[in-house]
């Protein structure tokens, strides 16, 4: 926790006008991980944001899937 209440400090120091939304990532099992995105209010940092994923190899999806990734991560740019 030491590392997020860090982050948000920098960010307030050098992005003032931004809010800071900083993540970490947690592996669950060999193939699983957890992304975190934490929130702060006052002085209490607590997690905004939780989702967890398998890691698959690429052969182990089908065109559709890669393309539908794709096209999901243009639109969250």
């Amino acid at each position: 926790m030491i590392q997020i209440w860090q982050d948000f400090r920098v960010a307030e120091q050098k992005f003032p006008d931004l809010i800071a939304r900083p993540i970490a990532a947690q592996f669950v099992t060999d193939d699983e991980i957890a992304l975190f995105e934490f929130a702060q209010n006052d002085d209490e940092i607590t997690i905004g944001n939780e989702g967890h994923y398998e890691l698959v190899p690429p052969d182990q999806l089908t065109d559709a899937e890669l393309r539908d990734y794709r096209k999901s991560a243009l639109l969250t740019t």
